[in-house]
Parts: C-alpha cells; structure tokens; sequence
C-alpha cells in the first residue's frame, strides 16, 4: 500500500502535467521550453485502517503552497495537494507531518499514518522532467503507552538546485 500511494502521486503529477501541455499547437513557436522555472510537488498523507489515529492524535501538516508559503493545517481525513511552485516565489519547499497526543485518559494508543512527498523539475508550460526528489515513510504503531505516548513529526525539505530536486539538511 505504501508503494501504491507514492505511484499514485507520480500519476497525479503526470496526468497534471499532461493536461497542463496540451495547450496551443501555434507553430509559431519553434523548439520546446526545456528551461526549469519551479517544481510540481505532490504531497500526501493516508489515514490507514484499523487505527484509532484521529481518537488518539491530531494531525497536522505544513506544506509548501503555490506562493512559496508555508501552510499548516489539521487534518482529519486523507490528504492530497498537487502544487506548481515557481522559482520566482521559491526555490524550496517543505512537508512536515506532526502527531500531537490528544487522548490521555485512554490507556493505550494507536496510530497508522502513511504519507509522501514527490517533487520534479517543472519547465514553463507545466512539463515535469523524469527527475524526481521522492520521499516517504509510515507511521504504525500499535499499543503505546506511557512514556511511548508523545508528540512526533517527520519533515522533509527540499530545494531546486541546477534544475534538480535535491533534499536538503538542516
């Protein structure tokens, strides 16, 4: 399932780019705009069954909107953004997934979370190129109690270097 949710972005990003390239045939345009101007960014987050994740936690994400913003949101369902960054609003991007304990008077708690985050170079009509920053990871735990019971989050930044996705480190 967790590799079934990253292909899906990348048909996301595909077919958004395909539909966003089938523009004008105009023939005054000669060659094609191969220059990188920004990104495509999918990003996801999957609720799994057989979890008590929302009984348990509040979810919240922070993305990297189409304006080079930062956005947090809580979230109580699954999640899917298919954002165009320019470079003129920025060159990096960010997704960060934070579980924050809301339940203490349960004794034990569970959490499944899946989620990802696919970035590509994206040319002046839309057109992502085959190079691609993918990341993603689950969060499954079952039965946490005491000390286990905490916040946690997981963050991925990225930046367009050279016409390359690359992750980045802090």
């Amino acid at each position: 399932m967790k590799k079934n949710l990253l292909w899906m972005f990348a048909a996301i990003l595909f077919c958004g780019a395909m539909t966003t390239s089938c523009g004008s045939d105009d023939d005054d345009n000669s060659g094609s705009n191969t220059e990188i101007v920004g990104m495509r960014i999918a990003y996801a987050v999957e609720f799994l069954p057989d979890y008590d994740t929302l009984e348990d936690y509040t979810v919240s994400v922070t993305w990297t909107d189409s304006n080079g913003k930062d956005v947090t949101e809580t979230i109580t369902k699954d999640f899917v953004k298919d954002v165009m960054l320019k470079s003129t609003q920025s060159t990096h991007g960010t997704f960060v997934v934070k579980c924050t304990p809301t339940n203490s008077n349960k004794e034990k708690h569970d959490i499944g979370l899946s989620f990802a985050v696919l970035a590509k170079p994206m040319n002046s009509v839309g057109d992502v190129s085959d190079s691609e920053m993918r990341e993603g990871s689950n969060f499954i735990f079952h039965d946490r109690t005491g000390e286990a019971y905490k916040e946690f989050s997981y963050s991925v930044n990225f930046q367009l270097v050279d016409g390359i996705v690359r992750k980045t480190y802090n």
